[in-house]
């Protein structure tokens, strides 16, 4: 929750609030895992159409990655669960993520570091969030 005495609404405050940059890496390890709790080959270990989310013959750096595990960069981006908004008094057991929008143009790495910032900030307390994606090698 905020740290305010006050149940006053400020959007100025919230507004101008400056979010923390940082950096999410995983790894091949990291895919596979995530492959593996969603689902992939959990009807036959050697389902060739999710096989390729979890292993590759060639080794792990060619391991594909599933869309949906761009999802969890929102969550490192927000460590300890919901930010401190100045200016907002809520609780955070009452949110929802209403919407969650993924744009990909190229498959994702099996490794990488993504450099986010937090870009805008709107009155409906929507938060966007830039990822940029580098290889690591």
């Amino acid at each position: 929750m905020a740290n305010s005495t006050s149940s006053e609404f400020k959007p100025e405050l919230l507004l101008t609030h400056k979010y923390p940059e940082g950096t999410f890496t995983y790894t091949e390890r990291d895919v596979a895992i995530y492959a593996l709790g969603v689902g992939a080959c959990g009807q036959s270990a050697v389902d060739v159409a999710d096989l390729k989310y979890v292993y590759n013959e060639n080794g792990q750096q060619f391991v594909q990655v599933l869309p949906t595990f761009c999802a969890l960069f929102l969550f490192e981006s927000m460590p300890g669960g919901c930010p401190d908004l100045p200016g907002l008094l809520y609780d955070p057991r009452l949110l929802l993520l209403g919407q969650h929008y993924i744009e990909i143009y190229k498959p994702l790495p099996s490794s990488a570091s993504v450099k986010y910032s937090h870009h805008k900030h709107f009155l409906v307390v929507l938060i966007v969030v830039l990822y940029y994606c580098s290889v690591e090698n």
